[in-house]
């Protein structure tokens, strides 16, 4: 990868957007595990809706139920598909379902509307998309990236931020961004292949096969810590599981029940490899078209950045306002309250 400079003026999250349009939500598809005798809890059994059931993020989910990680601390969970990140919210905050996974960044904007919603434990610290260059681009930096048209998941949404913020933070003008909506997955890919694009934000599976095939070439990985910590300043939370902090507040020992199933499997994933983590999920949800080896290449690619612990990063919320100031600089986060935003006793009392 050619050298770049970044700002380190902080940071934090990128796109669900992305992650959303590759994995798919599924045909209603869920999942129950657990048992469903009470165990001392406030409710043994919890409904958690998932935007893209079998997206890469939500494999430590999938685990906690296959290895019987629910069932041991008495909960019975439904894994629900829902319809993109933005309904997943609204049917978290209408306590419609009890909880999801989504981008740590959507508690910043729910608090900006008076909605309290809280992670009480970190998924990833790393995105599973990557910033590459097409043919013909392969010599390309981040400086070169005005110079050709630059493809995003859909424009205004999170990862037009994304590219306005690598823009900012390496001293280009992000109104010379010449945007492209490529979407994801086939439509993607198709964008490729056609040579409509110099760059683009590269989803999942597409970004694996792509880079197989040699038809595209890694500009900034963001999948790898190392580079994520480098570009922001620091680690930052990507993929949370969300409740809202009255549902906290009113099950302490339920939330905990499933915090504690969730730290178990982040850690069977840093103990064990791509291949056996694919051998306990779900084929038909995680790669349904039978391609279980590619599967296995894109795990691969991710798993470092999957939370060893759970635990919010130090200073990563801040670093996720910091993003906001700087790929939104007319959004207005003088009265937020980072502390209300997660909540990581739940993943620290796991890990004892």
């Amino acid at each position: 990868m050619h050298a770049h400079t970044w700002r380190r003026t902080g940071v934090a999250l990128l796109t669900a957007t992305a992650l959303i349009g590759a994995a798919g939500c599924g045909s209603g598809d869920t999942a129950q595990s657990g048992s469903s005798s009470d165990a001392g809890l406030e409710q043994s059994s919890i409904d958690i809706g998932l935007t893209g059931v079998g997206s890469i993020s939500n494999v430590p989910l999938y685990l906690a139920d296959s290895l019987g990680y629910f069932k041991d601390n008495g909960l019975t969970v439904k894994l629900t598909a829902v319809k993109g990140g933005t309904t997943a919210i609204q049917s978290l905050v209408t306590n419609t379902v009890d909880a999801t996974t989504n981008e740590y960044i959507h508690t910043l904007s729910l608090q900006q509307q008076n909605k309290n919603v809280e992670s009480v434990a970190v998924f990833s610290t790393a995105p599973t998309y990557s910033l590459v260059v097409t043919k013909g681009h392969f010599d390309a930096t981040v400086k070169d990236l005005p110079n050709m048209n630059i493809g995003v998941v859909s424009l205004g949404g999170s990862t037009e931020d994304l590219i306005r913020y690598v823009f900012e933070t390496n001293d280009l003008d992000p109104a010379a961004a010449k945007l492209v909506a490529t979407g994801a997955g086939s439509t993607q890919t198709a964008a490729i292949k056609a040579g409509q694009v110099g760059a683009l934000i590269a989803t999942e599976p597409t970004l694996t096969s792509s880079l197989e095939s040699g038809e595209v070439k890694p500009l900034v990985d963001f999948r790898k810590p190392s580079v994520i910590e480098d570009m922001f300043g620091g680690k930052a939370p990507f993929w949370s599981l969300l409740v809202t902090n009255k549902f906290a507040q009113d099950n302490p020992k339920t939330v905990q029940a499933l915090v504690s199933a969730n730290v178990k499997a982040l850690d069977y994933i840093h103990s064990h490899s791509a291949q056996e983590i694919a051998d306990r999920l779900p084929g038909d949800l995680f790669y349904p078209d039978g391609n279980k080896d590619l599967f296995i290449q894109i795990l691969e690619g991710v798993m470092d950045g999957f939370s060893t612990d759970a635990v919010m990063p130090q200073d990563g919320p801040q670093r996720i306002a910091d993003y906001l100031k700087v790929s939104r600089p007319d959004t207005d986060l003088g009265a937020l309250d980072l502390s209300k935003t997660y909540d990581d006793s739940f993943a620290k009392a796991a890990a004892h």
